[in-house]
């Protein structure tokens, strides 16, 4: 998935740029290969692992004029912000064709999912006014201004877990999947729609 944001005017103020893009891939091996009562019960029982990498980079700006003791002076002020994460997972999810009428088909799943995540960071920022930095307690001042660049920051390895269900409905050529997930340690939820033209047989 990529994303464009483009000038985000009214969403930052004076001017900002967004771009969010994510790709990955997954690999899934079908249990029922193995397991006979899974064919019998007509059951789909993958174990599933993958990786995708997520990549954010935002800025925000503003400039103006400003009369100070008699001068117009040009100001600014400046926000970068890089970030970069790859999230490995491991997981199981099971389905079960429940409806298959025609060129309609209904297929429910649920599934769990184990993620390791690594992440890292740099962001810089500007400003031409006044500013007092303070370094291991020592203040400094620039009276027009300073550029900050950080050397990176790297975080820690994550770990958390996911609960998934949803369904994916066909209708002709046309397979779309609704899907909702929980991660219990944040208690956060997500949800997400798909859709893909498939000229297999349903």
């Amino acid at each position: 998935m990529y994303f464009p944001g483009g000038n985000l005017w009214g969403a930052l103020g004076e001017g900002g740029n967004l771009m969010y893009w994510t790709v990955g891939a997954d690999v899934r091996w079908n249990l029922q290969m193995v397991i006979k009562k899974l064919r019998e019960l007509k059951l789909d029982l993958f174990v599933l692992g993958g990786y995708y990498f997520a990549s954010l980079n935002m800025s925000y700006g503003a400039e103006w004029q400003q009369t100070v003791v008699g001068q117009v002076r040009d100001f600014k002020e400046e926000v970068f912000l890089d970030f970069r994460s790859s999230s490995y997972f491991l997981g199981l999810q099971i389905s079960k064709e429940v409806v298959d009428i025609g060129i309609f088909k209904l297929v429910p799943y649920v599934g769990f999912r184990a993620i390791i995540a690594d992440s890292d960071s740099d962001y810089e920022w500007e400003t031409r006014r006044e500013a007092t930095l303070t370094v291991d307690g020592q203040k400094y001042l620039y009276p027009r201004g300073i550029r900050y660049k950080s050397a990176g920051v790297d975080s820690d390895l994550a770990f958390y877990a996911q609960i998934y269900g949803g369904a994916e409905v066909t209708l002709g050529f046309i397979p779309v999947t609704i899907g909702i997930a929980y991660d219990p340690a944040s208690s956060n939820f997500s949800v997400n729609v798909s859709a893909r033209f498939s000229t297999a047989r349903h």
